[in-house]
């Protein structure tokens, strides 16, 4: 089973049909997409990108078609960045990086719209532009051109870059900058900061505090665009399965929440490191160092089959794996996210159940400056402790930018509740940030009538192998 909770749910698919429609372009579908669900780690495009080297650190173009990651040394003392093209149906041969090979280079990111890319490196630098000692790493960052190259690397200088290493920069949709540092004054060996973008530059770095941060080392953060969360490799930590692992912790209401380890299968008893998660929100990326030589073979190797399993990915080098974002179970705030049982407040109830929809699409009604808005009516049949039909009047707004939309609606539902007849409204609202999604589905006040007089509540939507399903948490007599 594979739950589609980073969709915008059913509103999501009517909104890419319609956009379909219209005359726009829907997603495309990411080169890395699965037909199948992808719930435990899986080498990712064997003897393409993962050879047998030692591959690391993945991060794809916004349209997925281009990959740049690490090629190291197996001592992983020199890291290059290349990068391959997706051409033809599979990925070809990787290139070096024009701007990178000389020095040690790694931990690329490029930023939503194409337009730059950081990385960090050991090239010098002057001691006018920033403090780094002899040997340590900057970061830097590159231009897309007009031309559509990156332009000359540039050192974002003091106060990102210290007397000590940078790692890993990741930034929010807002301009922020996440990395690791082992400036003075941390936790650890390295600890995890986070430096706004004002006024054209970065603001003094922010320790990101107690709940991330440790006396072990934190390294190389990903961001969540939206800030709501935040996946980062650390090592020597007491509940460690290997060298490094990847953690997890939440953004609530400002604060972080205690760090979490990812567990099994994400983790292993090797190193896994560079968190990434791609740009349609829908695959998580890292690198592992588990080896298909952990586990005692049946009988001795022929002499064939060991050499080409030595010079293979899963030999104990890094390998680039992958699963599907639904597989880390990656919590929503506490408002977005489905109340368990013992959050519920007193006199809620929840019902449960599956629905159908037809749907009846008109032309778009303004196609100017590349938004299209729309309007679509639904119609719904719902199962199980909902009774009810419901017809559905939507509002849409399709962008030229992909993965960008919004819709408005209003569904009137007549029919029975848990056995009580009648009828009220769902407000639906919903938007998708450049693949980050918000969707908002509860009770008009005071919309219910007879028996669901005064009915207030919230339906949550998931799309499960296909088949829509609901739940509504809901209480009665919240009118005067």
């Amino acid at each position: 089973m594979k739950p589609n909770s980073d969709l915008l749910a059913v509103a999501l698919c009517f909104l890419i049909s319609a956009q379909a429609a219209s005359g726009q372009s829907a997603e495309t579908k990411m080169p890395f997409a699965s037909e199948k669900p992808i719930l435990n780690p899986t080498i990712f495009a064997p003897n393409e990108i993962s050879t047998g080297d030692y591959e690391s650190h993945p991060e794809f173009t916004p349209d997925g078609k281009t990959l740049y990651f690490l090629k190291s040394t197996p001592d992983f003392n020199f890291w290059t960045i290349v990068f391959s093209r997706f051409e033809n149906g599979k990925w070809i041969a990787p290139q070096v990086a024009p701007f990178s090979g000389q020095y040690s280079d790694a931990d690329p990111f490029i930023t939503a719209d194409g337009k730059r890319m950081f990385f960090i490196s050991r090239r010098p630098v002057s001691p006018d532009i920033s403090p780094n000692a002899t040997g340590k790493l900057d970061i830097w960052v590159m231009e897309k051109t007009p031309g559509g190259v990156w332009s000359e690397p540039k050192n974002l200088g003091v106060p990102v870059n210290s007397e000590g290493s940078e790692f890993f920069p990741t930034l929010t949709k807002n301009g922020t900058l996440y990395f690791g540092s082992g400036r003075r004054g941390g936790k650890g060996g390295i600890d995890l900061y986070r430096s706004d973008f004002v006024n054209d530059r970065y603001a003094e770095p922010e320790n990101l505090g107690d709940a991330i941060n440790t006396e072990f080392d934190e390294f190389e953060p990903f961001i969540a665009p939206d800030e709501s969360f935040l996946i980062f490799m650390a090592g020597g930590r007491p509940d460690g399965l290997g060298g490094f692992d990847l953690y997890i912790s939440y953004n609530r209401d400002g604060n972080w929440t205690k760090a979490q380890n990812l567990g099994a299968p994400i983790n292993s008893a090797a190193d896994e490191l560079s968190p990434k998660i791609t740009p349609d929100g829908k695959c998580f990326f890292w690198t592992s160092t588990r080896s298909n030589f952990s586990v005692t073979p049946n009988k001795p190797f022929a002499s064939a089959d060991f050499f080409r399993k030595l010079r293979s990915p899963g030999n104990g080098l890094g390998d680039i794996y992958y699963v599907d974002v639904s597989a880390l179970k990656i919590e929503r705030a506490k408002e977005a996210r489905l109340m368990t049982s013992s959050e519920m407040p007193n006199g809620y109830h929840r019902a449960t159940g599956s629905f159908e929809i037809t749907m009846s699409q008109q032309p778009p009604y303004d196609t100017a400056d590349g938004v299209s808005l729309g309007r679509v009516t639904i119609n719904k049949r719902f199962h199980g402790q909902l009774e009810a039909n419901s017809v559905v009047e939507m509002l849409s707004a399709m962008t030229s930018v992909k993965g960008s939309a919004g819709y408005v609606a209003i569904e009137r539902v007549v029919g029975t509740l848990e056995g009580r007849a009648s009828t009220f409204v769902l407000q639906h609202s919903g938007a998708m940030t450049r693949g980050e999604t918000q969707l908002t589905v509860s009770a008009v006040p005071d919309s219910g009538t007879g028996e669901l007089k005064g009915i207030a509540g919230r339906m949550t939507i998931d799309i499960v192998d296909g088949k829509h399903l609901f739940t509504f948490d809901y209480r009665l007599g919240a009118g005067p």
